[in-house]
This record gives C-alpha cells, structure tokens and sequence, in this order.
C-alpha cells in the first residue's frame, strides 16, 4: 500500500520545483479530484509495471470558485504532474531535479536522480542524470483512454533512447481515477 500526502509536495522533496509552482501542483491536483467528487482518503489502485493500492490524502478542498478558476486542462496536466512526483519518489529509488524544456526535443517532463547521489542546486550536465520522467493527465476517460496514451507516451519518450537512461511513463486519469505507470529501458 502506498500512501500519497497531496499537500506534501515541496522544494525539499521534488528540487525541480520552487515553492510557488508546488503549490499550483497541489492545487491543481485538489480541484481534479473535487471536480470528480472525490474526497481524501481515496483508494485506487497503480496499475502497470508496478502493481499496488493507492491512497490519496489531502487538506485542500477548493470552492467552487477555486474550481472556476482553473482551466481544464491546464488544471489536469499540473494536477497529474502532482502525483507523479510524489509517486516515483515512493516508488523508486529517484527524485525529480529538473524540469526539461518542450523545446528540446527530448520528449519527457523532469530529469530523476538517483537518492544516493547528493543534489546540487546548478545546472548538472545531463549525462549525471539518471532517468527520464513523462507525465500526462487525463481529465475523465476509461481504461482504453490510458491505455491509448500510454502507448502514445512511450513512443515520444523513445525519441531520447539515445540518452541511455530509463524513462518513466505516469498517466494519470482523474475521473476513477486510474494511475498507470510504464518503464521503457532503451
């Protein structure tokens, strides 16, 4: 079983994130899950190369305005990225460092490190790093949807096979929710 405190995604734990976008994560997350009426302590199960129960705990409970507030899929990629990080960091031995630039082509969202390897604040050659990150969220969909995006997730990771590093693949729907977890190895 594993038990993930929305509300303690920070800098600390996830040092690709400052404190402000943290934050936007957090909230992003709890309007997902009250726009799916779901409330904390909320069991699913992780599907995929991992295989366990879920349990979601947080305090922020968004108004209705909050939810307004957010537009949907703005909302649902920040709020899936939310649960991603505080996932692999209970599930590997990794933590996310940095954030990687759409631009660059390599098609994954956050550079992993290991946590035996002490993190430094600058910019690391990327070659210190240890694996690849993609998440991708889904509103409301079924398991044929994740199903769907995974496969589609895994193919744009592997335009960075050449790096030699593992990429995790996090797809998280919110409407059951269903949380997927893939490892493409080049």
């Amino acid at each position: 079983m594993i038990n993930i405190d929305i509300d303690e995604l920070t800098p600390d734990n996830v040092p690709a994130l400052s404190e402000h976008i943290a934050n936007a994560m957090i909230e992003a997350c709890c309007v997902n899950l009250a726009d799916s009426n779901h409330t904390s302590g909320l069991t699913t199960k992780l599907v995929g190369s991992n295989s366990d129960t879920i349990i979601l705990n947080w305090i922020n409970h968004p108004t209705t305005s909050i939810i307004r507030k957010w537009d949907p899929d703005n909302a649902t990629e920040q709020g899936s990225s939310c649960i991603a990080l505080l996932l692999i960091d209970k599930i590997s031995n990794f933590y996310a460092v940095e954030r990687t630039y759409k631009s660059s082509g390599y098609g994954f969202d956050f550079w992993l490190q290991s946590k035996d390897k002490p993190y430094y604040d600058d910019f690391l050659d990327i070659s210190q790093y240890d694996a690849r990150l993609e998440v991708s969220g889904i509103k409301k969909g079924y398991i044929s949807d994740v199903e769907a995006r995974t496969i589609r997730k895994i193919n744009q990771v592997q335009r960075s096979n050449h790096l030699k590093k593992p990429a995790y693949i996090i797809i998280v729907e919110f409407g059951k929710p269903i949380i997927k977890i893939s490892v493409d190895t080049p």
